[in-house]
């Protein structure tokens, strides 16, 4: 049987060709995600009576995959295979490249862990072979990425407070990583 909680209200009109990876920024009283073939980053912002309405909406380069808070302001976001700092004025900073091994790919679905890490997987614009793509963890205080894996599309990240632990979603199954 199943519960009905109450009516969902559409809170916004936009439309996304591919829109993925909600983050909610709590400091900032906003939600963000992106739509990934539209190149875009947008934001939805909480006003003081307790609504939503339209915030920001960025336009990228390229495929973006992911969107995070900024520690110190700003955002984190996954464009193509960098990682790049979006600042308030919109300048585009790369913290980082992964390195794909010669696969035409882009980053997919990234998280940050309670410790500032950021974790995504990569994988290949052809899907055609499962075993082009990864995952990559970019350590906070370097921004070096270690590989993780290299098979299997990394997909849900997911992290447990006060724990070092993290569990991966691929295509090869559940995966948990010290």
């Amino acid at each position: 049987m199943t519960k009905v909680l109450g009516e969902a209200t559409p809170v916004l009109t936009r439309r996304d060709t591919l829109g993925e990876g909600p983050a909610y920024d709590r400091v900032g009283g906003r939600l963000l995600w992106v739509d990934i073939h539209g190149h875009r980053v947008h934001e939805l912002v909480a006003d003081g009576d307790g609504a939503w309405r339209a915030g920001e909406s960025w336009m990228m380069d390229a495929p973006v995959s992911a969107v995070v808070p900024h520690r110190d302001g700003g955002l984190v976001v996954a464009i193509g295979c960098e990682v790049r700092r979006l600042d308030a004025d919109g300048t585009l900073t790369t913290i980082a490249r992964i390195d794909t091994c010669g696969v035409s790919a882009r980053l997919n679905d990234c998280k940050c862990d309670p410790r500032g890490r950021l974790l995504g997987g990569w994988l290949a614009y052809d899907l055609s072979e499962p075993g082009d793509s990864g995952a990559v963890w970019l350590e906070r205080s370097t921004h070096a990425p270690v590989a993780l894996h290299q098979k299997g599309t990394t997909s849900g990240p997911s992290f447990a407070t006060g724990v070092d632990i993290v569990a991966v979603l691929s295509a090869l199954g559940l995966t948990t990583l010290p």
